[in-house]
């Protein structure tokens, strides 16, 4: 839990913030009482509030009973709050194809909260109609010239939202839809694109998107992925590994909180 994590960090002086299971169960449940208290006071019923948990197919037992049936069961009863009126849960997560056991596993350990109303919403692939929207859309082009590339795209795509977004970039990024100046629109050859091959997993996409940056780009990549989601700027002392960042802020593939 957090709490155990907490209790592994050392203090300013050095030594550990506990010393026993004893006092690791103490700040665990502080923890938990604390994070139940600061919902409860920043929620009421002119302000709701929504906490969106996102890749829920990581969470665990201990997720479920540490913090949502926690906040929700006990309510604010201290505060005079009654929370489950005022919080709203979102928990999006992925299904393997073809497999629903993480489906299953994960609506048990939410069906642990029978005392609040629940809502399941599947969202199903994208249809050839929607790419082809889609794509009408992004490029400004009537349907009638879109429909031939939309159904090659979602052919290869199977309708996946991600790979439909990975493999029109990638397309855009080889020079395989263009916009021609002649012809003052995106123009494509459909049998170019008939013709790529792309694998059942879109990261072989984005290992090509990754290959094709300068090569400063991608180490400083290398250098961030050790530090997790993100990094304060003070902290990377290298000039190389800085401006190679603020290129890659540049190709849109991080963002400056600044």
């Amino acid at each position: 839990s957090l709490g155990l994590l907490l209790s592994e960090l050392p203090a300013s002086h050095g030594e550990s913030l506990v010393t026993s299971a004893e006092n690791v169960n103490f700040h665990a449940n502080r923890l938990r009482f604390l994070l139940r208290m600061l919902i409860c006071s920043i929620s009421s019923s002119e302000h709701p509030v929504m906490i969106f948990f996102d890749d829920a197919q990581w969470a665990d037992n201990d997720f479920i009973n540490d913090f949502v049936l926690d906040s929700t069961h006990l309510g604010c009863s201290t505060i005079g709050i009654g929370l489950e009126r005022h919080i709203l849960y979102v928990a999006c997560y992925r299904v393997d194809s073809g497999n629903s056991d993480d489906s299953i596993s994960i609506e048990a350990m939410f069906n642990q909260i029978n005392h609040v109303a629940m809502t399941k919403i599947q969202v199903e692939d994208l249809t050839e109609r929607h790419v082809d929207e889609i794509i009408s859309e992004s490029l400004s082009l009537p349907h009638r010239l879109t429909k031939p590339l939309s159904s090659v795209v979602h052919t290869k795509t199977a309708g996946n939202p991600l790979f439909t977004k990975s493999f029109l970039d990638s397309m855009i990024d080889d020079g395989k839809i263009r916009y021609s100046v002649e012809e003052k629109r995106w123009t494509w050859d459909i049998v170019v694109i008939g013709d790529v091959s792309i694998g059942d997993d879109v990261a072989k996409l984005f290992v090509r998107k990754l290959q094709r940056l300068p090569s400063e780009v991608q180490e400083a990549l290398k250098v961030l992925s050790c530090f997790g989601q993100a990094i304060p700027k003070y902290a990377i002392l290298n000039q190389n590994t800085a401006n190679g960042l603020d290129l890659a802020i540049t190709y849109g593939l991080l963002e400056n909180d600044d």
